[in-house]
């Protein structure tokens, strides 16, 4: 009886273990132009409310995300927004380059 109630706790555990699973989302971010890394820079995955900031080697993680499929989303001023579906099913390195965009202004009278 005492070894399958142990058996049954162990079984679980790893149930468990396997339904919570998360992952990391992290890389870089860095100009076209200069190859020089981006700080600052926002990234967001949605659905949901993940995202990070850029430190000063233009790196970053997002981490504890679930299983899924996302759109991933870079924006930065002066830069052109970088969007991209991706599916999280492991631990996922993605560096990004992005491109110079143009800043518009408009005079107020």
């Amino acid at each position: 009886m005492t070894k399958k109630i142990l058996f049954l706790v162990c079984f679980l555990m790893v149930v468990s273990l396997a339904w919570s699973q998360t992952y990391t989302v992290s890389g870089s971010v860095i100009s076209s132009d200069t190859k020089e890394a981006i700080i600052g820079a926002t990234i967001k995955l949605t659905p949901g409310n993940y995202g990070a900031i850029t430190g000063n080697t233009g790196e970053y993680s997002i981490k504890n995300i679930p299983k899924g499929n996302f759109t991933i989303k870079i924006e930065f001023i002066g830069y052109t927004t970088f969007s991209k579906e991706i599916t999280v099913n492991k631990n996922i390195v993605y560096d990004v380059a992005l491109k110079t965009g143009n800043i518009t202004t408009e005079v107020i009278e």
